[in-house]
């Protein structure tokens, strides 16, 4: 069994305030003398805080514990860590009173208790413990607004249970037991709602949920979704795994977008267009729809609707042109059955696949994922290209360059020559028409001389050489 005893502060580590120690600390740490201290004090001394005060955060994840005891004088801890332990209990918090994270999913508790005195608790993970019932524990969580308790053996949650979290935003409670959620009606503030994998057979008139914008009842019984016509910000919808024969909600459901529908029982979608008249993503795969033409007839209604799977139909065939008929008669579709569709573009269009954004429960396709990847690497290549050009045509112009300076670079050639024919050569002081001048141009010339003047590297030089060339040479 590990206690603050036999774990250890880490003041250089932010995220683990306490690493995991499965030892006894040493009688001497750092030099330090620690026999004689309480478990707190060697803390402290070990991490070099003067009180308990100064720890706001701690994580004991894996660590062992079957209780929790010894973390009294926290009394300024936000954070607490617990998960994936041993603990069948929740005890010992009552001074931790400024906590607003607890985390104690993966452990052994049987019953939610010990947490009355945690006022300002905002988000409570209790998932994968061994949770029958609610019962009384959360009536003191007032300002709670995450919650979770899936994958524990919950029957039933009663409105006197849970409505004293009135604040709560997301509520998780999928894997359990549940027939009935029609106590979510006593959460006005509720946005996120999942459910899955219970035993829920209907969807309850969830009216007072005026803010659920998410919803997940997939891996259930449910029969008729009537009761989600009362739900004026719901935009994302999970049902996938039920018994649904049709999506009469006897009333538009105007801000829905993405509808999840796969493996159920429809027959028909000719209401979908009137009742969800924004849906951009649908998936009605592996249901019993037998007319491809019938099915498009009634989507091409949906002008917004963009991606769109309805394989495994009987009346989707994906090696006849099926394929081909739906892209017709549905031209706005990105993507079809987790395919992006090629269509032609104009040149100067961009050639990057659609992406749409996703929720926290959706997958995106691998073939999506690499046609993403693929033209991104098309669109750095173009890139490279362009400026592998660009250096060609600098390097030209440098190659253009003369390779060495004039012998005396400071001396420039006169505005005007003194005498026509004359020729100046860079580095001569003599005059035309001199015996020096002469001697110069009887002379053979060095390796460094030329026909033609010497290059310079000033625009205004070389015209000037230019000048002087053609005077001496073309004038007559």
């Amino acid at each position: 069994m590990a206690t603050a005893k036999s774990v250890v502060y880490s003041k250089h580590n932010k995220n683990n305030l306490f690493s995991n120690k499965n030892e006894e600390i040493s009688p001497t740490q750092d030099g330090i003398e620690c026999r004689g201290r309480t478990e707190v004090e060697n803390a402290l001394l070990l991490c070099e805080e003067a009180s308990p005060e100064r720890v706001f955060e701690i994580n004991l994840h894996a660590s062992k514990l079957t209780k929790i005891e010894n973390f009294e004088k926290f009394t300024k801890l936000r954070c607490f860590d617990l998960s994936c332990n041993q603990i069948k209990t929740v005890t010992a918090l009552e001074k931790n009173v400024e906590l607003k994270e607890l985390k104690l999913y993966s452990n052994k508790i049987k019953n939610v208790e010990g947490l009355d005195k945690l006022k300002e608790l905002c988000s409570l993970q209790l998932q994968d413990n061994s949770i029958s019932k609610i019962g009384t524990g959360l009536q003191c969580l007032k300002k709670l607004k995450t919650l979770r308790v899936d994958c524990n053996q919950i029957l039933a949650i009663s409105v006197s249970e849970i409505a004293a979290c009135s604040k709560l935003t997301s509520l998780n409670v999928s894997s359990n037991k549940l027939s009935d959620i029609s106590f979510i009606n006593c959460l006005p503030n509720l946005e996120e709602f999942y459910a899955s994998h219970n035993k829920i057979t209907k969807i309850p008139d969830l009216g007072r949920c005026k803010k659920l914008q998410e919803l997940d009842l997939s891996y259930n019984n449910v029969l008729s979704i009537a009761g989600i016509k009362s739900l004026p910000s719901l935009m994302i919808v999970r049902l996938e795994h039920n018994d649904i024969k049709d999506f009469d909600v006897s009333g538009a459901v105007r801000a829905l977008e993405q509808l999840y529908a796969g493996n159920n029982k429809l027959v028909s979608v000719k209401k979908l267009p009137l009742q969800f008249p924004s849906i951009e993503v649908l998936d009605i795969s592996s249901n019993r729809l037998d007319s491809l033409d019938a099915s498009c007839k009634d989507l091409s209604k949906c002008t917004m609707l963009r991606e769109l799977n309805i394989s495994d139909n009987l009346c989707y065939n994906p090696a006849s042109l099926d394929h081909q008929n739906c892209l017709k008669a549905l031209p706005r579709l990105e993507v079809l059955n987790g395919n992006p569709i090629k269509r032609p573009q104009s040149s100067h269009g961009k050639n990057r696949p659609p992406m749409r954004p996703v929720s926290a429960l959706q997958m995106v396709s691998t073939k999506h994922l690499e046609e993403q990847v693929s033209a991104a690497i098309q669109e750095q290549n173009s890139f490279e290209s362009m400026i592998a050009s660009k250096f060609d045509i600098v390097y030209d112009l440098l190659k253009k360059l003369p390779e060495e300076t004039s012998e005396n670079s400071s001396e420039t050639f006169s505005p005007e020559p003194k005498a026509r024919g004359s020729f100046l050569y860079a580095g001569s002081s003599s005059q035309p028409g001199t015996q020096d001048s002469q001697k110069s141009l009887d002379s053979p010339r060095s390796s460094s001389d030329s026909s033609r003047p010497s290059s310079r590297c000033s625009n205004r030089a070389r015209i000037q050489d230019a000048k002087t060339f053609a005077e001496q040479h073309f004038d007559e």
